[in-house]
């Protein structure tokens, strides 16, 4: 199965040509082949490319024409990457092309590939165990002086349920048993969503979008996280609980609850406390897929929408 939700990427023969001729300077030599990427959800270009002295890089790009907020993101994920201590499960930043209206972020080429899904144990535990590494110790001070707290990051999200309290056109379209089931309990989920909004904060690099499609594996098995415009600072079971949602997408039979009983980066995760939190991400996703499509990401409602069921059905398993 391919990697769950996609943007649509723009070819690299798109990009204008004076950012194409700055990324030949960046790389010393000049881009001979462009092989797009086209798992994840950025509007722009996603390329593993090769110059004529056989240099291997990735180049995303966006310009604000496009996207503003993209360009925002590729300009503050180089600022994240390029801070990365070495030896994190990162693709090094090259070096960055900023014209204002593009932007071009340049990483050396990971040799991987995405997870397989529906996931398979050695690679989901290989994730888990990687993000746990990642875990182990607080951020490094100066990476941690560029990010905000989980807690602030993602407070607007973890809010979902009380808008939707406000005003029932923010949920989606349910299943009649998931719709009596969220209305019977609405008060409670927002609640809790609320509750959660204090309980993913700490002093762990968390990246906070961790799924198949940002994430790769190398031929050894070792994993390096990509995409990191999102991170923060928080607690240390945060994406690995976030992961979760994205292996049950693949598998609703998958058997999180042994992951989260067995599994070390999940040792300081309260089981109430994973409740609150995935009702927040649960409110979160059913309401972002109610808004608005985005023209530029063609996908990305469906995929909320997928992501929040998945979430839904998980709570409807732990909560009584």
């Amino acid at each position: 199965m391919a990697v769950h939700g996609s943007g649509g990427r723009m070819p690299w023969g798109d990009v204008p040509a004076s950012v194409r001729a700055a990324v030949d300077d960046l790389l010393g030599s000049p881009v001979v082949d462009a092989v797009s990427q086209p798992a994840g959800f950025s509007p722009g270009s996603a390329d593993r490319v090769t110059t004529a002295d056989g240099t291997r890089a990735f180049v995303k790009t966006a310009s604000t024409a496009v996207n503003a907020q993209a360009v925002d993101l590729h300009r503050r994920e180089g600022a994240i990457a390029g801070a990365m201590p070495a030896g994190m499960p990162v693709p090094a930043v090259r070096g960055v092309v900023d014209r204002g209206d593009w932007i071009a972020v340049v990483f050396d080429d990971v040799e991987g590939r995405h997870p397989h899904t529906p996931w398979q144990p050695a690679e989901l535990g290989a994730v888990l165990d990687a993000l746990a590494r990642l875990s182990a110790e607080p951020a490094p001070a100066e990476l941690a002086a560029m990010l905000e707290s989980a807690s602030d990051a993602l407070a607007d999200n973890l809010r979902g349920w009380q808008r939707i309290a406000a005003d029932p056109a923010r949920l989606p379209a349910l299943a009649p048993g998931d719709r009596e089931w969220v209305a019977a309990r609405l008060d409670r989920l927002a609640a809790d969503a609320a509750t959660a909004i204090g309980e993913v904060g700490g002093d762990r690099l968390v990246h906070l979008d961790v799924r198949a499609d940002n994430l790769l594996v190398r031929p050894d098995g070792s994993v390096v996280l990509v995409d990191w415009p999102w991170a923060a600072l928080g607690a240390g079971w945060l994406d690995a609980l976030v992961l979760l949602v994205n292996v049950r997408l693949y598998d609703p039979a998958a058997d999180v609850e042994s992951l989260l009983r067995e599994h070390p980066v999940f040792a300081e995760l309260d089981g109430a406390v994973a409740n609150r939190v995935l009702a927040g991400l649960t409110g979160y996703f059913l309401e972002a897929s109610a808004g608005p499509e985005v023209a530029e990401i063609p996908n990305l409602r469906r995929f909320q929408l997928d992501q929040g069921l998945v979430g839904l059905a998980l709570l409807r398993e732990r909560l009584p």
